[in-house]
């Protein structure tokens, strides 16, 4: 056992719980001062740790940035509350339990919905670490009050702050299937979007000749957790039935729209930057900092292949169309194919820059979106390149094909602007259209090209999603 940082008793004083700096969790009999369980799952020090009324659930905050809800009987974890960026301090709770508010380091107040796992709002007016926090008596309307490094004492009415109904930071990867997106964020946390149309019907004080219309958009159907630090990627299967993640944390997570997961794996000791699935989701595919990529068997859980040959961080990979082929492009300035069934290196692509993400159209076109703000099309049976687009003043995110064909190109990048490229033959291209974003540009993704009904979405910096419908 490590310092101790935290004690509480239970409400009938029979049971004592303590947090240490060994990340660990304990129980205690105060009637002969043993322990009875001990709680793992934290992946730092335990700043605060403490019983609900009725003893049946106990939580933690850490300086792992994250809360857990733990059933005080058997010592399993119940729920994760995973989005601070900094270390949790302090946490209180009502009296009935659904409702946890935490402050961190981040100078962050968080509210809780504890039944769904997801945050209720997020309150921000402190400018330094927010130390302690706690409700008012009256649980009906209940006020908060907190103390920060700031040097103040804030009191808050959480009615009337405003319901969180996305990410609350970075967007950094997104998919599409049929009628969902998935959204990864650095909030620790992926939402699944359902793409709806509703007809709008014009108003009795609209022109007479004003037409309905349909509009598209984008309504949350749920909020998948577990991932415990940033979340860095995410795809769907070719039918749009499960879904594949990556983090920080080193991990690979599979689940089904449900959330119930299927697959979960520390996939690299380093931070997991890139995954991929398999048309039939029996293979998954993950990239790493550690300058790997690992093939796997997603029914056995185990590796297949290790792709090495990279000098620097894997930041995207794919598998081709026909399956055969594996995609890398890494900070060491390079993309390379490796074949499935001899396990070998096909090909290396040396790039000017830094890639950023890489994708497939058909199994003869790759492109790669580069730091330097490039966009590169590659000819993967020549292994050479076709055309550099001079996309963007910054680097560029993410790069799309929008169209079945060497036609379209579409580009978020870092100068806050969405770009679409009309390509014609090897040396023409022109800009057909461009969109400015509310912040920095970091992904995008579309409807497959054989969908009757296509629509894109891009993601920014500031958590925002845009759905656009360009086609």
């Amino acid at each position: 056992m490590d310092w101790l940082n935290c004690v509480s008793f239970s409400s009938d004083a029979s049971l004592i719980v303590s947090g240490s700096w060994d990340f660990n969790i304990k129980i205690w009999n105060l009637s002969n001062c043993q322990d009875i369980l001990t709680l793992n799952g934290h992946l730092s020090a335990i700043s605060r740790c403490m019983f609900t009324a009725d003893e049946e659930k106990l939580i933690s905050s850490s300086y792992d940035g994250t809360l857990k809800i733990w059933d005080a009987k058997k010592g399993v974890e119940v729920v994760g509350l995973a989005g601070h960026s900094q270390r949790v301090n302090d946490f209180t709770f009502l009296q009935d339990t659904k409702v946890v508010c935490s402050v961190s380091d981040d100078a962050t107040i968080r509210l809780w919905d504890v039944l769904a796992g997801s945050v209720i709002t997020n309150l921000e007016g402190h400018s330094g670490s927010i130390s302690s926090c706690s409700f008012s008596p009256n649980q009906e309307q209940p006020k908060i009050i907190s103390t920060s490094e700031d040097c103040t004492v804030k009191t808050w009415d959480p009615s009337k702050a405003e319901k969180i109904s996305g990410h609350l930071d970075t967007i950094t990867a997104l998919d599409m299937r049929g009628k969902y997106v998935v959204s990864a964020s650095r909030d620790c946390s992926l939402c699944l979007w359902q793409v709806i149309q509703e007809t709008v019907h014009p108003d009795k004080d609209s022109p007479k000749d004003e037409e309905s219309f349909v509009r598209t958009n984008l309504k949350k159907a749920g909020v998948f957790l577990g991932h415990t630090r940033p979340v860095n990627d995410c795809c769907f299967d070719q039918k749009g039935r499960v879904v594949l993640s990556c983090g920080d944390d080193g991990r690979l997570v599979l689940r089904d729209l449900s959330g119930k997961g299927l697959f979960d794996v520390t996939a690299h000791d380093s931070i997991v930057s890139a995954c991929a699935i398999s048309k039939d989701a029996t293979q998954l595919l993950s990239g790493s900092w550690d300058h790997t990529i690992k093939l796997w068997d997603a029914q056995r859980e185990i590796v297949k292949f290790e792709c090495d040959g990279f000098s620097d961080w894997v930041t995207t990979t794919s598998f081709s169309p026909d399956g055969q082929k594996i995609l890398g492009g890494s900070y060491d300035k390079t993309v390379r194919l490796w074949d499935q069934r001899s396990q070998g290196s096909i090909a290396v692509l040396e790039t000017n820059s830094w890639v950023q993400s890489c994708s497939w159209q058909n199994d003869s076109l790759i492109l790669s979106a580069e730091y330097d703000g490039n966009v590169r099309i590659w000819d993967s049976r020549t292994l050479s390149c076709i055309q550099v687009l001079k996309a963007h003043e910054k680097r560029v995110n993410d790069a799309i094909f929008a169209s079945d064909g060497l036609k379209e190109v579409i580009s978020v990048s870092e100068d806050s602007t969405l770009r679409c490229f009309s390509l014609s033959g090897a040396d023409l291209c022109q800009e057909s259209s461009k969109f400015f974003l509310r912040g920095l540009g970091t992904a995008l993704c579309c409807s497959p090209f054989n969908e009757p009904s296509r629509n894109m979405v891009a993601a920014d910096s500031l958590g925002n999603l845009y759905l656009l419908n360009i086609f």
